[in-house]
């Protein structure tokens, strides 16, 4: 592969720029967003389902 690229116009190349400026804010947008899901999921299965499968133990347990 060659080390250079053959640009033949700065306009074109000034906007893939821009376009790519406006992908990477998008695409960070989308991981926040997706990182805030993940940790709410990560604190429901940790805080209020263990309260619910610790109280169906304890159900089944007796129903033994």
């Amino acid at each position: 592969m060659s080390d250079q690229a053959k640009v033949s116009s700065i306009d074109a190349l000034e906007a893939f720029r821009s376009d790519l400026i406006q992908y990477v804010e998008k695409a960070r947008v989308a991981l926040e967003d997706a990182t805030g899901e993940v940790r709410r999921t990560q604190s429901w299965l940790d805080v209020d389902r263990k309260g619910y499968w610790s109280q169906q133990i304890k159900h089944w347990s007796k129903q033994l």
